[in-house]
């Protein structure tokens, strides 16, 4: 099970950072937003707001809506709040209600016509159970669309560990979900369900880099192996296996987008 305080604090903690290295996010709430259509929804809730990068790209696209954004942590929703509110989005119309809260556990009385997150759902205890929830706060024929990292993000990373300690060693990542089983899930609840899959990759000079731009994306002890205390000693080592097994530092993002109707 996943601990939201830690996740809460290590997004809180970087919140300043962020932007700095998120720019596979971002790439993913470009394609997430085309990927999404050409509906035109008046009422939209956004879940994971970060730094509100996602969050101004609707606004742009929405002049006209009213969102409601939420993240769980207030460091991340007040840098969302001061970007959006400095925007020439919002001179055209776009009204926004910023919370702060846990995206699981939300249960709104108000409908919405699309609820929409990216990169946010993979850190969901019971994302079953909350697709459910989110259903109940659709109006008919609303949409439901997010992006989602899937179990192949960072495979070169754990595979370098496994080598390194020569036996199989899952980091976080490993657990996220199939295309198979999101699929499976959202029939359950939605119809037209549709998910396309995308593959970023970047090269980095050092196992440091990646490190580095793990952790102030707010991921640090979350998606690493939490017995391998990364000592530089360590690093070195698993460097070494990393450009043995991939010859550079790269690193594979498997993003999900996925969409689906009431």
């Amino acid at each position: 099970m996943i601990d939201k305080a830690i996740i809460s604090k290590n997004f809180s903690k970087y919140a300043n950072t962020y932007d700095r290295y998120a720019n596979i996010q971002n790439n993913a709430a470009s394609d997430l937003l085309e990927f999404s259509g050409n509906r035109d929804p008046k009422y939209i809730l956004e879940l994971g707001t970060g730094t509100g990068n996602y969050t101004l790209l609707i606004t742009e696209k929405f002049p006209l809506s009213k969102i409601i954004s939420l993240d769980i942590s207030e460091a991340m929703v007040k840098q969302a709040r001061n970007k959006i509110y400095k925007a020439k989005s919002l001179k055209n119309g776009a009204e926004i209600e910023f919370l702060v809260a846990d995206a699981e556990e939300t249960h709104l009385t108000a409908k919405f016509d699309l609820i929409t997150s990216n990169a946010t759902f993979q850190w969901f205890n019971d994302l079953d159970l909350t697709l459910d929830s989110y259903k109940n706060m659709l109006n008919k024929n609303g949409l439901l669309s997010f992006s989602i990292f899937g179990p192949e993000t960072f495979n070169e990373l754990r595979s370098s560990i496994c080598e390194y300690l020569k036996k199989d060693s899952k980091i976080t990542s490993s657990n996220f979900f199939s295309k198979e089983q999101l699929i499976t899930i959202l029939q359950k609840y939605f119809y037209n369900v549709s998910i396309k899959e995308i593959i970023y990759k970047e090269n980095y000079s050092s196992l440091k880099e990646l490190l580095l731009k793990i952790k102030h994306t707010g991921t640090q002890g979350i998606g690493l192996n939490k017995r391998l205390f990364f000592t530089k000693k360590i690093i070195a080592d698993v460097e070494d296996v990393y450009k043995t097994i991939s010859k550079n530092i790269t690193a594979t993002y498997q993003v999900y987008l996925c969409k689906a109707e009431k």
